[in-house]
This record gives C-alpha cells, structure tokens and sequence, in this order.
C-alpha cells in the first residue's frame, strides 16, 4: 500500500497541503491521524523534509512521531479546564446571586422602618453589598477569572450609586476619566468598597446648600502603581479633618481598605474634596 493509504480520510485534505507545501520548501510540523491494521485512529506528528535530485524535489522524507497517548492527556486536561471554567462562572454567578437575595431582604427590612437615620445605615450595607456582588458579576461575564477590567467596573458602579440618589441630589453629574486598568478579583473587591465609600460621600455630603455640582472619578497607571481619585467642587473639608478621627464610618472604612491593599492614602480640600488612593499594580 501507498502511506497516503494510511491516511485517515478526514485528513487526507490536510496531509495533501502539508506535502506541497514542504515541497515548496515550507517545512511545518503537521498532526494528523493514521489507520492501523486493526482500523483504530492513531494520531502522529510528522516532520518532514524533501528530497532533491538535480535541483528538484523528487520526494518527501521525515520522521513519524506516535502522540496517541500525549493527545489523549492533552484532550483530558482540555476538558478538566473546560469543566473548571464552567464550575468557577456557577460560583460566581451563586455568590452574585446570593448577595443580590441579601440586598433584597435589606429592601422589605427597610419598608418597616421610619427613623431615617436607620433607613440611611441600610442603605449603606445595600450599596456595599451590591459594589461586591458587582465584581462577581463582571467575573462571571469576563473571558478571565483571575482579573477585573476595573474601568468598566467603575463606570456601571458609579452610574448606579448615583442614579440611586437622583431623588435627593438630582443636579449632581458625573465626569469620569478611565484608563483600562485590569485588577485581581481579591484587589477588586476592596477598591470597589473603596469607590462605593467615596462615591456616597460626595453625594451626601460635598453639595450640602448646592443645587449643582460635578464628581470627578478618574483611574489610570502610575508607573508601577495605580490612582484612582474621586473628587468634587463642592464645599470641601473642614481644616485639620482626619478621617480615623471626625470621618464618617464610610471614610474610617477607605482608610482601612487602603491599608489592606497596601496603598497610600492623600486628601486634599481644595476647590472642594480630593481622595487620591495610589496602590500597586499588577502585572
């Protein structure tokens, strides 16, 4: 028999563009499968050369390599990260879920409660709560599980955090400066409690007596570092303001989270508030 008898019919097409190709001095590694005497698929890596007699090619030499076994372990190890990613999206998906059940049982304890002082408290937790189950959220609809495009976190966070508040700081705009800046999920969640922290701060309490005002968030590299900055131009600070001191629990709250993700802290009032968070970058 003829070796292109051998030859698994499903890739005959392919062997015969191989071979020309080698003959036109394109030399490339082809996989492909053979039939054995007891008709089963064996699959081989050929590398071949061709031969030349008076200046032309003439025929093909080149040596068979038997991956049956090296292509079965690499399809085995396909399928176990196909599984893994379907498993990790379904965590993902159950812990943005669970924690959307959660900020909707915040919502009926709140229709019960008429102290404004306490509605606010879970009006907090509720956008706490939904600034984590959003890094889940973007997670699971990612092509990685390993970082977070934090731009696009940003910009759906921010819009909805005010959005939220439309009732009582309906002129307030938002300006936001974004560099594609990706994250790790662990790093994700802390800078996202973050920018929720900062984000309710300055609309609750920076246009006090405005009826205007802009918040200012931009994200961009550093050199081996990232910033992110909220600010406004609204009333600003008050001298001497320390945040572990006279901050609300939503500033103790940054100041803390930036230790977590061993970054530095810089506030400045001037021309209203500035939060400047400088941490490392990933790469």
């Amino acid at each position: 028999k003829n070796f292109i008898d051998f030859v698994h019919p499903d890739d005959l097409p392919g062997v015969f563009v191989s071979r020309a190709r080698t003959l036109d001095g394109q030399f490339e590694p082809m996989e492909y499968r053979l039939v054995d005497r007891d008709g089963k698929a064996v699959y081989v890596c050929t590398s071949s050369r061709p031969i030349y007699e008076g200046g032309e090619a003439v025929g093909i030499t080149g040596i068979i390599t038997d991956i049956t076994e090296q292509k079965r372990a690499r399809d085995q190890l396909n399928a176990s990260l196909i599984e893994k990613d379907i498993l990790l999206k379904e965590i993902h998906h159950r812990v943005k879920n669970n924690m959307q059940i959660i900020s909707s049982l915040l919502n009926l304890q709140m229709d019960g409660i008429k102290d404004e002082h306490q509605k606010i408290a879970l009006l907090d937790c509720q956008s706490r709560i939904y600034s984590m189950a959003l890094v889940h959220e973007r997670i699971y609809k990612s092509e990685t599980f390993e970082r977070v495009n934090f731009a696009e976190y940003i910009e759906v966070l921010a819009n909805m955090l005010l959005h939220s508040h439309a009732g009582e700081r309906a002129g307030i705009k938002l300006e936001l400066k974004l560099e594609s800046v990706y994250i790790s999920l662990e790093k994700a969640v802390s800078c996202g409690l973050i920018v929720n922290e900062l984000i309710t701060n300055g609309v609750r309490h920076a246009f006090s007596g405005k009826e205007r005002g802009t918040l200012m968030i931009t994200l961009r590299g550093q050199g081996e570092k990232i910033l992110l900055q909220v600010a406004d131009d609204g009333k600003g600070l008050p001298e001497g303001f320390d945040p572990m001191k006279q901050g609300t629990l939503g500033v103790r709250l940054v100041h803390m989270l930036v230790q977590q993700i061993k970054g530095t802290l810089e506030i400045v009032s001037e021309n209203g508030a500035c939060f400047k968070v400088l941490f490392p970058a990933e790469f």
